[in-house]
């Protein structure tokens, strides 16, 4: 079983860091960011420690401040977001428009013994 759990972590962070979509990773009840892919890291010129145990709306990036806190407070409500003309800033402040996909995904730990 524990064999079964580190092959499945090891395919799950070579998705995440291979993935080709800026992926941000939330902790669903504080808003904090729990990791952030290589990817995004890339496209937005911070390094990952910018981003990490930070709030989205913390982030310079995220230009809207208020409009990130209600999209996460929608998040948790809803359980899913769509904007599709979300506005960005990179670190070298060039704006950038993306479509901002969110959702909610419940994980539970097993801890084996």
């Amino acid at each position: 079983m524990q064999e079964e759990l580190i092959a499945s972590e090891l395919r799950y962070r070579r998705l995440f860091e291979s993935a080709k979509d800026g992926i941000l990773v939330l902790d669903a009840e504080t808003g904090k960011i729990v990791d952030v892919n290589p990817f995004l890291v890339d496209l937005l010129g911070h390094s990952k420690n910018d981003f990490i145990e930070k709030s989205i709306w913390e982030i310079d990036a995220f230009q809207d401040i208020v409009e990130n806190k209600d999209k996460f407070i929608e998040l948790k409500q809803k359980e899913y977001v769509l904007n599709d003309d979300f506005p960005h800033k990179t670190k070298l402040q060039m704006e950038i428009k993306f479509m901002l996909s969110s959702s909610v995904m419940f994980i539970w730990l097993t801890i084996l013994r």
